[in-house]
């Protein structure tokens, strides 16, 4: 993993290349010859980068260059900030396992024109027809947009301008449910009022302009009192209500920041009026936090963490028995831990949890677990670190503890720690006796949790599970929970291109299901038949090709193309389909070759394609293949009307020299273009093959004839063919009063050559003799 000076200083490298790429893709096309280079070059550094930080995120924020979580000013990119709000763009983030082909096509949509983008009706109906893979692109706001001159027209007056974006810093994107409340609050701030139960506020006495002249000065129950003694019904009560609304949002979205929704309530406590924040919060309950916090901090966190607590046992009291009510608990404590991650102020917590214990009647043992998890929270990463580090097989709760801490530490920058905790976890392996089939079962989750973290790690669970895999100690579940969790690290190592890894592990499952076949056919034969992603196969083919001298690689990727399955060979062939160079597409045809029969039935079935240049390429592979059936398959190819596919059939047909193949190539010269007939004919005197004589002959029966050039082409072939039959079609062909006096004095003059040599040949003979 890199560290944040170095992600810092190969981040900016990385977008100063996409600047380069743009600008050369905006005067060509990414498909050019003059674009490949530098596409090639910026995806290098991009790949490089995700490898190891898993993404990049690469955008413009009040002029200032994002990348990933840091925020920095870079004058050089101001060009890309350009290009990027011309288009309406505001960041752009790309994914570990990103392709060169996925990679191209994110490049076409970030150069599109402004007319491109306009055709398609926007930015966001682009993206929908492209399906971008490995990358999202984000709009820019829309006060940033810019046009083809770098300007941004507002859309608004200058004074709205301002005004918004000052509110916008200060108030936060809430619900229309809170919107509600704030204006509700507000009235009763700045208007005064009498209260009612149904929460209707009524002018008194002062009327608009006059305020309340003593403010809120106590809070009883729900109910606040006014000037007067007069209550403001339920205020306060719905604040708390727009609380849970918002915190209810925030259950919606599992991936948002739990820090977040407690920091847009602490903008929202922080707009209203001080003397009522005090005033609200003057009867809290015994035992709250002497916290040295402001006091809209202090509600924020008060609020929130009741929030969490009131819904935590609203859940739990309202939970099923049995089996199910485990999975119930599981579900609302990760959501408690992850809320009251936010404040963090455990004594507070452990009152008002025991207060809603009793209001909601929880059982003993689902409170002591919550203050348990309460307990946890509130412990210094190092402790947790340590406390984790000391068990030897983890519960339910104990696991998702490791998997939060892990996460915590690598957002932190502490990939050893975390590399720590799951190197431990595998400690489970070493006694098979005692190992659980949860505990197998849970890998999958810790694999992703540190995928792309460290390759150490990698080989140490690839190590572990392929010794289990073969292991008679695990029963039948187990064994099939660590086929799972290969899969699920061969599709990581994939992804981070350590396919000598996935090689290993595929190797393993092979053996593993060599042992029996019919008993491993569901769970090592299945997985090893989707063992690679597809978009892992997109990236051999790319890789294949710049590394097409190594051996050891091309054995690796043989074997993993094989076990992908029909799946894999497509997917090549489609990489075949879209090379644009001549050397390239002659790599990949010939690593098609070494797959043998699984790219068969593939390349038999494109000789049918409506595209010319898939068909030109079957051929191809068909002949390296040595398709026994060649020739009773590639006949729709012959009669193509495209000459590119002849040649390329034609090609096909007469370098596999199949009995036969002659004949069948000059039975169909009558449909080829004149270009490959030639060519064809040039081959079939090349071969000297007696089978093509009835079709030459039968050629020259036709329109053929006509064509003095080709009808000489053709007697030249026939009269190079030794043999009785070819002189004696010769002798009629002299006589022929179709062909022209040319074609006649052609075909007399390859007789006599044809005795001169018969006469040689005899007096050789007789010198022997």
């Amino acid at each position: 993993m890199l560290d944040t000076a170095q992600f810092k200083v190969r981040g900016l490298r990385y977008a100063r290349s996409l600047q380069s790429v743009i600008k050369m893709v905006n005067m060509f096309s990414v498909e050019h010859t003059n674009s490949l280079r530098p596409v090639q070059v910026s995806y290098d550094l991009l790949n490089d980068i995700v490898k190891q930080t898993r993404y990049l995120t690469v955008g413009f924020v009040n002029e200032r260059v994002l990348l990933n979580s840091i925020l920095t000013s870079e004058p050089n990119l101001k060009p890309l900030e350009n290009e990027f709000l011309k288009r309406g763009i505001g960041a752009v983030t790309f994914d570990a396992g990103i392709t060169l082909a996925a990679y191209r096509d994110a490049v076409a949509v970030l150069a599109a024109s402004a007319q491109t983008i306009e055709e398609c009706g926007g930015l966001m109906p682009l993206l929908d027809q492209r399906q971008l893979a490995f990358v999202r692109i984000f709009p820019a706001n829309k006060n940033e947009v810019r046009n083809k001159h770098g300007d941004t027209i507002l859309e608004v007056g200058s004074e709205e301008f301002l005004i918004s974006k000052a509110l916008s810093e200060i108030k936060p994107d809430f619900s229309h449910g809170m919107d509600a409340v704030l204006n509700r609050v507000e009235r009763l701030n700045v208007m005064g009022g009498q209260g009612h139960g149904d929460g209707n506020v009524e002018k008194n006495g002062q009327g608009p302009s006059g305020g309340l002249s003593g403010g809120l000065v106590r809070v009883a129950g729900n109910s606040v009192a006014g000037p007067g003694g007069d209550t403001i019904g339920g205020s306060f009560g719905a604040i708390q209500q727009a609380v849970d609304q918002k915190f209810e949002s925030f259950l919606r979205n599992p991936d948002d920041d739990p820090k977040k929704a407690y920091e847009q309530l602490a903008s929202l406590i922080r707009g209203l009026r001080p003397d009522y924040v005090l005033s609200a919060m003057s009867a809290a309950p015994a035992g709250s936090s002497s916290s040295t916090k402001a006091p809209s901090e202090q509600v924020t966190s008060e609020l929130f963490e009741d929030a969490a607590l009131r819904w935590a046992s609203q859940r739990l009291a309202a939970a099923p028995t049995g089996e199910e009510a485990v999975i119930v608990e599981e579900q609302v404590f990760r959501v408690l831990l992850r809320s009251l991650q936010a404040t963090q102020t455990a004594s507070r917590l452990a009152h008002r949890l025991t207060e809603l214990a009793v209001e909601y009647a929880l059982p003993r043992q689902t409170v002591d677990r919550m203050q348990q998890e309460i307990r946890w929270m509130t412990l210094a990463p190092p402790q947790k670190l340590r406390d984790l580090l000391a068990i030897g097989h983890y519960s339910l709760a104990e696991f998702r503890r490791l998997i939060e801490l892990m996460k915590d530490l690598i957002s932190r920058g502490k990939m050893e720690d975390a590399v720590a905790l799951g190197t431990h976890y595998f400690a489970i392996f070493q006694n098979y006796d005692e190992i659980k089939i949860e505990e197998v079962g849970r890998v999958p989750d810790l694999l992703r949790t540190l995928a792309g973290v460290s390759n150490e790690f990698r080989l140490v669970a690839a190590e572990c599970l392929t010794t289990a895999l073969t292991s008679d100690r695990l029963n039948r579940i187990i064994h099939i929970q660590v086929v799972n969790a290969l899969a699920a690290l061969a599709t990581t190592t994939a992804l981070y291109e350590d396919f000598a890894a996935t090689h290993r592990i595929g190797a393993a499952l092979e053996l593993s299901a060599a042992r029996d076949l019919e008993v491993h056919a569901k769970c090592c034969t299945a997985t090893l038949a989707s063992l690679l992603p597809a978009s892992a196969v997109d990236r051999i083919g790319e890789l294949f090709i710049q590394r097409r001298t190594d051996p050891v690689w091309a054995r690796i990727v043989v074997a993993l193309l094989r076990w992908s399955g029909p799946r894999g060979v497509d997917r090549l062939f489609a990489k075949l389909e879209s090379e644009s160079s001549t050397a390239n597409r002659l790599v990949l045809v010939r690593l098609l070759a070494r797959l043998g029969d699984a790219s068969l039935v593939p390349a038999r079935q494109r000789l049918v394609h409506p595209e010319w240049y898939v068909v030109r390429n079957a051929c191809k592979v068909l002949g390296e293949l040595k398709d026994p059936e060649l020739l009773q398959q590639i006949e729709p190819a012959l009669h193509h009307k495209d000459p590119r596919v002849q040649k390329a059939a034609m090609k096909t047909v007469m370098e596999s020299r199949m009995p036969g193949s002659a004949a069948v190539i000059a039975w169909v010269l009558p449909g080829f273009a004149p270009a490959v007939l030639e060519e064809a004919l040039d081959e079939l005197s090349y071969h000297k093959d007696q089978s093509c004589l009835p079709g030459l002959e039968s050629y020259l029966d036709g329109p053929g004839a006509s064509n003095t050039r080709m009808a000489l082409k053709v007697i030249q072939a026939i009269a190079a063919i030794p043999g009785d039959a070819a002189a004696e079609i010769l002798e009629n062909l002299a006589y022929d009063s179709r062909l022209n006096e040319n074609a006649r004095r052609a075909t007399l003059q390859a007789l006599h050559r044809r005795e001169l040599a018969d006469d040689s040949f005899s007096d050789g003979v007789q010198q022997i003799k």
